[in-house]
């Protein structure tokens, strides 16, 4: 919330009230004169109210953004985290995987291997 906004359409509905600064038109009935000075206050807070709200709201941007900006630093690390330790058991099982298939390639190897006979044996 910008508190400048409710404080510059407090001022400028003050400021317009009929008999405040000026009464428009001079001399009218009660409820001219406030349809009048109802148009004025639309017309001036419907051309003005962007650029009040530009000017003052850098003012609280800053503020929420620095805290926006922390939070999602905090959010990205423990994302960063998360995504790390995923990546740490994709790696664990194609090393798993890896290590299985050579075991598996060295013993297919050593079965299928003919069993030394008695003169090879000896050789030995």
């Amino acid at each position: 919330m910008n508190p400048f906004m409710f404080l510059y359409a407090f001022v400028l509905f003050f400021v317009l009230t009929p008999g405040v600064l000026i009464t428009l038109p001079p001399k009218s009935k009660k409820l001219i004169v406030a349809a009048t000075h109802g148009v004025v206050f639309a017309l001036i807070w419907t051309l003005t109210h962007k650029l009040v709200w530009k000017s003052t709201h850098s003012i609280f941007e800053g503020v929420e953004d620095r805290k926006d900006k922390r939070e999602d630093k905090r959010e990205e690390k423990r994302e960063d985290k998360r995504e790390e330790k995923r990546e740490e058991k994709r790696q664990e099982k194609r090393e798993e995987k890896h290590e299985d298939k050579h075991e598996d390639k060295y013993v297919k190897r050593i079965r299928s291997a003919p069993a030394p006979g008695p003169a090879e044996e000896s050789a030995f």
